[in-house]
């Protein structure tokens, strides 16, 4: 029918503007998610104490953006492109260098897609140190350790559970591409580009429960520590 072909022709423009991938998941499972001008924000516009219909939100937004250190949103608004605010999962697209926030976000969430952000800006995957952080706990693992989630969250995930990880989100993997060709009795690939979630949730603790994450992932805590009092 005309009226799909037009949504259709309307979600091509605007994947080719942002430079995202066509998510088909969330079409399915949260089709009234309309993108447009009116929800399309830059960071300055909540500096410029712009006024939105949501309130909530917006008291929301101000208060989690005042606990991120100004030099790190400083460095994120010369990376990112766009703030979507929309009815659906918050997330963040590293192609397309656009955050995504749900109008009803959870606490913390804002913090955490904007520290996904700041790990991009400051290229933190790529960080040796960080690397190495990462793997800490996790040199005895193979990939029997791998778990599937399928009740808690929107759609199931893999994940492996560590006591230093502050949530169990935290040690989500990204392998649902690779999961046909793992080879199970294998040494656990920890690497940041599957491991995703380890930086995100941390840096989101380390803003609002520093003391727990202190306490679960000392080397994690000084290293977002380094990072908010230095700029490092």
């Amino acid at each position: 029918n005309q009226q799909i072909k037009e949504k259709q022709a309307k979600m091509r423009d605007f994947i080719q503007q942002t430079g995202n991938k066509r998510d088909y998941f969330r079409e399915q499972n949260y089709g009234k998610i309309v993108y447009n001008q009116s929800n399309i924000f830059k960071l300055t516009d909540f500096e410029n104490k712009r006024t939105f219909t949501n309130q909530k939100f917006e008291r929301q937004f101000n208060e989690e953006i005042a606990l991120i250190p100004k030099h790190l949103l400083d460095k994120v608004e010369n990376n990112i492109n766009n703030i979507f605010i929309r009815k659906g999962i918050s997330g963040y697209s590293q192609k397309g260098k656009n955050i995504y926030l749900d109008i009803e976000p959870q606490k913390g969430d804002i913090i955490h897609e904007f520290a996904h952000a700041i790990e991009d800006a400051f290229n933190i995957r790529n960080s040796s140190q960080y690397k190495e952080i990462l793997k800490k706990g996790l040199e005895n693992y193979t990939n029997y350790d791998i778990i599937e989630e399928t009740k808690k969250y929107e759609r199931a995930f893999f994940y492996i559970k560590n006591d230093k990880f502050v949530t169990q989100y935290q040690g989500r993997l990204y392998i649902e591409n690779l999961i046909n060709d793992i080879d199970w009795g294998a040494e656990l690939n920890a690497d940041p580009n599957i491991m995703k979630e380890y930086f995100a949730e941390g840096f989101k603790y380390y803003i609002m429960y520093p003391d727990t994450l202190k306490g679960k992932d000392f080397d994690l805590y000084n290293f977002i520590k380094e990072m908010c009092e230095n700029g490092k």
